[in-house]
């Protein structure tokens, strides 16, 4: 009889079902360990390499010899930050080993920036275990922390792609009081409709610490589930 093991190390940076099955059956597992053994190590170097490409993007000034006006040099260079931040946002997604993402998928109505498919090995996690078969993430590289219309999108996303959560990243992150609070009560009362959405609210410099700490993205998300999932509705948000 195979011993129990005692620790979910990923072997060669993946980590095989049955170490899954041979943890969780002896009990020992936290869900912080499960989701770093269901992790492959994000290629921090990598990461690095496009934030300061997105650095250069948003220092960058328009020449003076350039053909292209102001508008136009500024709706380029939105673009770019927006196609570079979608990047770092798959490089997350993609090393998580429970799931399948798909980007930029385009529907008769949305472009979706990533569409991700959860494996069976979900389960492992509580809260992934609720979120059914897929989700949407959209990235937003603005010079706005949170927009009340973002949050609109993505309810309708929701509802029109047949799922109950959005992840929604965002370059900044959002003050709790005056007009900012405001995008925050519209994503609290959402979650508490008879057809809910949990829009999960994921900033830059988050990602960076995760990416930075060797964490796991999988606990991120997990705990920005359950924070909302079990917000206090009388109090605010």
């Amino acid at each position: 009889m195979t011993a129990a093991p005692t620790a979910l190390t990923p072997v060669n940076e993946a980590v095989t079902l049955q170490d899954i099955i041979n943890f969780a059956a002896a009990g020992k597992a936290s869900v912080a360990e499960v989701s770093r053994g269901l992790t492959t190590p994000i290629n921090v170097q990598r990461f690095r390499s496009v934030l300061g490409r997105i650095d250069m993007v948003v220092a960058a000034t328009r020449p003076n010899n350039t053909g292209k006006g102001r508008q136009q040099f500024a709706a380029q260079q939105n673009r770019l930050k927006g196609k570079l931040f979608e990047k770092l946002v798959g490089m997350i997604l993609e090393a998580c080993q429970v799931f399948s993402i798909y980007g930029n998928i385009q529907t008769l109505t949305n472009e979706i920036d990533w569409l991700v498919y959860l494996a069976p090995l979900r389960i492992l996690i509580p809260a992934l275990g609720a979120w059914g078969t897929h989700f949407i993430c959209e990235c937003k590289m603005s010079s706005k922390a949170l927009d009340g219309n973002w949050i609109t999108r993505s309810y309708t996303l929701t509802q029109t792609h047949g799922t109950e959560v959005a992840v929604l990243f965002t370059a900044k992150e959002v003050g709790n009081k005056g007009a900012g609070s405001r995008p925050l009560r519209a994503i609290q009362d959402l979650s508490i409709l008879s057809n809910p959405a949990y829009i999960l609210r994921i900033n830059l410099a988050e990602l960076i610490r995760c990416v930075e700490s060797g964490d796991s993205p999988l606990i991120m998300l997990s705990e920005k589930y359950m924070e909302l999932k079990h917000v206090d509705h009388g109090l605010a948000f």
